[in-house]
C-alpha cells in the first residue's frame, strides 16, 4: 500500500524530533572528532608576530621608526599553530653595534624567539625581511612647559594673575637629534569661553616630534584664577618724594593720596597702602618748573589698576 506524502513528511519530522539529545549530542561528538583530525595534521601558515629590539647599548636610543610586526611563516600541527596569536612567539633583533648611522639589518628565521611549550618550525621571514635602525645618542633635560590657552571671560569677571601650570619643568628623555633644540613644551590645545570661575584642571604635555621621545610627568594642572571684577578705594597712601638732589629739602603737599582700583573682588578684598606706590619725581618738577605735578602711581600686585585718584595734582614745596 502506497504511503501518502503527507504521512511521510510526518513520518520523517517524527524521526528527527525524537529523542533531540542524543542526535546533538551525536552531532557534537562527529565535530570534536573531526577537529581532533584536522588539528593532528600539519600546516604551515604565515602569522604576524611582535619585533622586539635587544641588546640597546648604554646610553643609546634608536631614533626610527621600526615596524611593530613581522609576517612569518610557521610550520607545526594545527593545535600548536593556533596558540602562536596568544604567544609569547617574536622576532628579536639584537644591536650589537653603536654605530650611528643608519644600519640595515637582515630577518632570518633564526631570529624567531619561540616559547619552549610551542612545538612549530619558523620557516621563513615573509615580510619585512630587513629592517634598518638607526642609534642615537640617548639624552634627558628638563624643559620649562608654557600653556597657550584661549579664554575668553564673561561680562563682569576678570583673570587674576597669570596662568599657572604645576609642576612649571618637566623631564623629556630620548634621542639626540629629536631634542637638543627643545627649550621649552606647551600643552594640548585648549579653549574657553564664557568663564565665570577659577579653573583647575589636567592637562597633556605635547611630546616634541621623535621616535622614543617620552615625558614625565605627561600632564600638568593647569590653574587659571577668575574673579568677579570689582572696585574699591584705597585711602592714605603715602606720597614720596624721589630724586631730590643731595643736600637739597622740599616735601610733598598733600602727602598722602586716594585711589579708586579695580581687580577681583577677592584680590581687592587684600590690599592695604602697603601694596601701591606712589612717588613724585623731583627732576620733572626742576626741568618743568611747575610745582603742582600728578603722582607716579605702581600697583604692586598683577591684576590691579587703578582708575581714579583724589587729589590729582601735587605741590612740590621747596623749604
Amino acid at each position: 500500500m502506497k504511503i501518502p506524502f503527507v504521512t511521510r513528511i510526518q513520518v520523517i519530522k517524527n524521526a528527527l524530533l525524537s529523542n533531540p539529545g542524543a542526535k546533538i549530542f551525536a552531532l557534537l561528538l562527529a565535530i570534536l572528532v573531526w577537529l581532533h583530525v584536522v588539528m593532528g595534521r600539519s600546516y604551515e601558515w604565515e602569522f604576524q608576530i611582535p619585533l622586539r629590539v635587544k641588546s640597546i647599548p648604554e646610553k643609546m636610543v634608536i631614533a626610527n621608526e621600526l615596524p611593530n610586526e613581522i609576517e612569518v611563516k610557521f610550520f607545526g600541527q594545527g593545535s600548536q599553530l593556533l596558540r602562536v596569536p596568544h604567544s609569547k612567539t617574536a622576532v628579536v633583533l639584537k644591536i650589537t653595534s653603536r654605530r650611528t648611522t643608519p644600519r640595515e639589518h637582515q630577518l632570518s628565521p633564526r631570529d624567531v624567539d619561540i616559547p619552549n611549550d610551542l612545538k612549530i618550525e619558523p620557516r621563513e621571514i615573509v615580510k619585512p625581511k630587513t629592517v634598518t635602525v638607526e642609534l642615537n645618542r640617548l639624552i634627558t633635560k628638563e624643559v620649562k612647559v608654557i600653556p597657550y590657552v584661549h579664554l575668553k571671560l564673561a561680562n563682569g569677571y576678570v583673570q587674576v594673575g597669570p596662568i599657572q601650570v604645576s609642576p612649571e619643568r618637566v623631564k623629556i628623555s630620548g634621542p639626540q637629534k629629536s631634542l637638543r633644540r627643545v627649550h621649552s613644551l606647551s600643552l594640548d590645545s585648549l579653549s574657553f569661553s564664557r568663564v565665570k570661575r577659577s579653573i583647575k584642571r589636567p592637562a597633556t604635555v605635547i611630546l616634541p616630534e621623535g621616535v622614543n621621545v617620552a615625558c614625565s610627568p605627561s600632564e600638568v594642572d593647569l590653574s587659571i584664577n577668575i574673579q568677579a571684577l570689582g572696585e574699591r578705594w584705597i585711602k592714605d597712601i603715602p606720597v614720596r618724594l624721589k630724586y631730590l638732589p643731595k643736600g637739597k629739602k622740599a616735601r610733598v603737599e598733600p602727602s598722602t593720596i586716594d585711589l579708586k582700583v579695580e581687580g577681583g573682588v577677592e584680590l581687592l578684598a587684600t590690599l592695604t597702602p602697603k601694596h601701591i606706590s606712589a612717588h613724585i619725581d623731583y627732576r620733572r618738577v626742576r626741568k618743568r618748573k611747575k610745582t603742582e605735578v600728578p603722582a607716579i602711581i605702581s600697583p604692586e600686585i598683577a591684576g590691579v589698576k587703578w582708575i581714579e585718584a583724589r587729589p590729582e595734582r601735587f605741590t612740590v614745596v621747596v623749604e
